[in-house]
């Protein structure tokens, strides 16, 4: 699996769940692995619609002197857009699929089978075998914006294209770009989308992100892990494979490290590679820029702590854990 964890620790985010994460072998069992992917994909998708937004509104500004039609609001087609739908489309997808595997971890946390959907376990009132106050954690996130989030990713995969147009607006701090959503994702028909009431498509995506956050981190806090700390850089070999290489980057030196590993009948060993490298030679998204960096995640000396900033783990691969 590819994933980001080095965003979510540098933000300082889900640091509840990484306790629930990182406890025992959690993070080698498969619903932890996927939850892993999906926190990494929705924090990376938020990171990049903040670039890209700052970059649809400097591709405005090139022209923006010479526009001989100047506007309060104008209609806004440039090459970064088709980007940014894209990158919201990965958003809604991620967080719905990490709605779903809280089913799945609860399942397996409390040994006790339950809906596959977060949907469908929130309305399950009679069936519903959690406690009542995990239960009412999940409700409440769930009508304050995880049902209307489900709505419109729902809407887009089945009914039609939600992100379709975006808009320059003049404000006292400069062009804005501004993407809307449908008035109601409840309406299930393309041709009967309406656009009045000008949601916000970003600050939709920054809300229902805050939300689902507040959510996780109060869930796990629930179940007994209350002591917040980062998330360890863990990785094993796929079954049958005895060499591996995995990189991590440190955006602040712009340093790569690769993380080389090998195991067989005689062992396991990790190598680590550093290599300073120009930042701008790879298009990924090297640190944070839209959440605001309060932790660090790399460390040249790999070791495992439960310190804020321990995050590299020595710890020898075992053939006997699940891959990720």
């Amino acid at each position: 699996m590819s994933y980001r964890l080095d965003l979510i620790n540098r933000a300082g985010l889900f640091r509840n769940y990484a306790a629930w994460h990182e406890h025992e072998n959690n993070w080698a069992e498969p619903g932890h692995l996927c939850m892993a992917q999906y926190l990494s994909a929705i924090v990376y998708s938020i990171e990049k619609l903040h670039h890209l937004e700052q970059e649809c509104t400097q591709q405005y500004e090139e022209f923006s002197p010479n526009l001989k039609y100047p506007s309060q609001k104008i209609w806004f087609r440039p090459p970064s857009l088709f980007d940014l739908f894209f990158c919201y489309s990965s958003y809604l997808l991620n967080l719905r699929l990490a709605q779903n595997s809280l089913t799945r971890l609860l399942s397996r946390e409390f040994k006790t089978s339950l809906q596959q959907s977060l949907h469908g376990l929130v309305n399950d009132k009679k069936g519903c075998k959690l406690d009542a106050s995990v239960y009412k954690c999940l409700r409440d996130y769930w009508q304050q914006s995880g049902f209307k989030a489900k709505q419109y990713r729902d809407l887009e995969q089945h009914y039609g294209l939600i992100t379709r147009d975006a808009w320059i607006v003049q404000s006292s701090d400069g062009p804005k770009l501004k993407v809307f959503l449908p008035d109601d994702p409840a309406v299930q028909s393309e041709s009967k989308f309406t656009y009045h009431n000008e949601v916000d498509a970003l600050a939709f995506a920054i809300d229902t992100f805050e939300q689902f956050h507040r959510c996780v981190n109060e869930l796990s806090q629930l179940i007994g892990y209350d002591t917040p700390r980062a998330f360890d850089y863990n990785q094993c070999l796929p079954e049958g494979v005895n060499v591996g290489v995995g990189i991590t980057v440190d955006p602040s030196a712009h340093v790569l490290c690769a993380r080389e590993l090998r195991h067989d009948s005689a062992g396991s060993e990790m190598v680590q590679h550093l290599k300073e490298v120009d930042s701008k030679k790879y298009s990924f998204i090297w640190g944070n820029n839209h959440f605001p960096v309060t932790h660090s995640f790399f460390r040249e000396a790999a070791y495992r702590s439960d310190d804020v900033t321990g995050v590299l783990s020595s710890d020898p691969i075992k053939p006997d854990v699940l891959s990720g």
